[in-house]
């Protein structure tokens, strides 16, 4: 059913797939034979109990009392008498089954794509170590910074912003983005009145680059 969702994990017990499905009008259980590929008929449960003894239809241990060629019988908690489940009239060809498996693969699958495509979009933000600094020339320094664990494929916006103990608000460069890919970025850094700069001293004062990654997947 297109408007039936599955609110538990399906539970195992022999040759029998146990699941709670929510549908409009109320919860019902539904049970699968995977020997004999055939599915009951719904049967409604929880009316009138709150969703937390729902949540614990997951954790149950459905004991089966009895197997019959058209029916089984289970104990569900909280319930004293026992439930019977009897079967649908079609049986389910294998065939079937292992077409609704594949389908489940697929909509996982799709989801899956659907998410990480979600994850792609969302910023990241990162920082340098202060001894990642290296020597551009005797006035400035530099830092390449690797981004490649994101796994874009466009080059992303980037924010850059220094941080440290001292000096730093003495810098020029920290904010301007070199050789942007979607793999990596460089800036370069230099004293505002032409000071002699190394990454020793950048490392001794604790300078590193704080940046944020908006992808344009």
């Amino acid at each position: 059913m297109e408007n039936a969702k599955q609110i538990s994990s399906s539970i195992n017990n022999k040759d029998f797939k146990i699941y709670l499905e929510k549908l409009d009008n109320g919860h019902f259980i539904n049970v699968f034979d995977t020997v004999k590929f055939r599915a009951s008929k719904p049967v409604q449960v929880y009316q009138g109990f709150s969703e937390k003894a729902i949540s614990n239809f997951a954790n149950q241990a459905f004991p089966i009392l009895e197997v019959g060629d058209n029916h089984i019988l289970i104990e569900v908690f909280p319930y004293e008498e026992p439930f019977k489940i009897e079967w649908k009239e079609e049986k389910i060809s294998e065939e079937s089954w292992k077409a609704v498996i594949e389908q489940m693969k697929k909509e996982n699958e799709e989801l899956r794509q659907e998410i990480e495509l979600e994850k792609k979009k969302r910023p990241f933000m990162g920082q340098t170590s202060p001894s990642d600094w290296e020597v551009y020339r005797e006035d400035g320094i530099f830092v390449k910074v690797d981004i490649s664990s994101l796994k874009l494929t466009k080059t992303p916006i980037i924010q850059t912003s220094l941080l440290g103990k001292l000096h730093h608000w003495q810098t020029t460069g920290a904010t301007s983005i070199y050789e942007a890919s979607n793999t990596s970025f460089m800036v370069f850094l230099r004293f505002a009145c032409g000071e002699e700069l190394t990454p020793e001293f950048a490392q001794e004062m604790g300078w590193y680059l704080q940046y944020v990654i908006y992808p344009q997947e």
